[in-house]
């Protein structure tokens, strides 16, 4: 059953050239009684509920296994948990585990989930990621312990990418990741859920995660680090880094898991090229930075050489044969309105006439245009994220 929507469209009016809009009414997915945040990416898929009968077929997708750890796959697929069908399987492994993007795709995440819709048509799902700070069950961690620092919703990934870490938030009684398989079409994902054991059994396994470092090579003598800032200190004239990737002199890049933080030093004139501490400061907490230190065996201390703000490629939102994430489409409604996407500034939506070939639950895209503006979001009373400042 559709739940109707909750509230109404918000609009922002900033200047004559900017008309920000998120919905302050969130759709609710069909048969999940769940919010969907546009934030989240595109919508996560529904699984069933209820104990209908699941399709059983077997069907082998092409899959990197998502836990890079030892860990025991259970069939437990159709297992009845009291009142529904459990329509996935879990993967049991041990705490913080790191979990790598089964398939390329387009990511969706909230809170202890991720999904991808993937460029080949297939659709996983994975939850009950950690939530726990390191060494304890006390369900007080955060986002850094359970993504990799850098991802926001409705970026595309690739496969192998570090995602997050085992864990056993919600309901679970012991560390396992759940994982959902959903086979390609267009039809409800209630009809495309599939058994994904065969899939996992038979899916490429890594030993690593697979890096993806966007800045050039450093040069003779120096060591890139990519990562997030967690912490100013001004008056000692440091910042704390949460550290995901690294690339050496050779170019040879890799990822660091964690989380990995590293304590930094940075001259004034360092902090000139990103803006001074202010600059620093209006950092998203998924904002990348690129900081060029010397390679040393400990990095805690090193003194930054030169810094950058990584600014992601568009295209990477445009990534995949399925085109835009639908969110983008179901965000919004009506013709040619502009809203802030995390990363990509400020966007702007342009809705042509429904075809034959439009999925009736969304509104396919005619242009979307950047246009560099740095977004910022507070968190509302409602249970969606409206623009709270557009800084230039």
């Amino acid at each position: 059953m559709y739940s109707s929507l909750k509230g109404s469209i918000a609009l922002f009016r900033t200047s004559r050239s900017i008309v920000a809009a998120f919905l302050a009414a969130v759709p609710v997915i069909a048969t999940s009684a769940t919010y969907y945040d546009p934030i989240w990416g595109p919508a996560p898929p529904a699984p069933p509920h209820n104990m209908k009968p699941l399709p059983t077929e077997h069907v082998i997708a092409p899959l990197i296994f998502p836990i890079l750890a030892k860990c025991r796959l259970s069939n437990d697929y159709t297992a009845n948990r009291g009142g529904f069908l459990h329509a996935a399987i879990d993967i049991k492994a041990p705490k913080m585990s790191p979990i790598v993007a089964p398939i390329s795709g387009v990511l969706g995440l909230k809170t202890e989930s991720f999904w991808i819709d993937g460029d080949n048509g297939w659709t996983v799902l994975g939850t009950h990621l950690n939530n726990d700070d390191p060494g304890t069950h006390d369900k007080a961690g955060g986002k850094d312990v359970m993504f990799a620092p850098n991802l926001v919703g409705g970026q595309h990934v690739f496969a192998g990418q570090f995602i997050g870490y085992v864990g056993m938030s919600g309901n679970a009684t012991g560390p396992h990741l759940h994982f959902e398989l959903y086979a390609p079409g267009r039809s409800s994902t209630i009809y495309r859920v599939r058994n994904p054991f065969w899939s996992l059994k038979y899916a490429q396994v890594i030993s690593k995660p697979r890096a993806h470092v966007s800045e050039p090579k450093p040069a003779k003598n120096e060591l890139l680090l990519e990562g997030c800032v967690r912490r100013i200190e001004k008056s000692s004239g440091r910042l704390t880094l949460l550290v995901y990737a690294k690339k050496d002199p050779k170019g040879v890049a890799s990822q660091v898991l964690g989380p990995h933080y590293v304590k930094l030093g940075i001259s004034s004139a360092v902090l000139g090229a990103v803006g001074g501490w202010a600059g620093l400061e209006s950092l998203h907490d998924s904002e990348s930075v690129a900081c060029y230190v010397q390679p040393s065996t400990k990095l805690d201390g090193a003194q930054i050489l030169r810094m950058s703000v990584i600014t992601p490629s568009f295209e990477a939102y445009r990534r995949g044969s399925r085109g835009f994430p639908r969110f983008w489409s179901n965000a919004l409604a009506g013709s040619g309105v502009e809203a802030q996407i995390p990363w990509l500034g400020l966007i702007r939506w342009q809705r042509p006439s429904r075809s034959r070939h439009t999925p009736r639950h969304a509104t396919s895209l005619a242009r979307v245009v950047a246009h560099g503006a740095r977004p910022s979001f507070a968190r509302t009373s409602g249970p969606a994220y409206r623009l709270a400042t557009v800084r230039q």
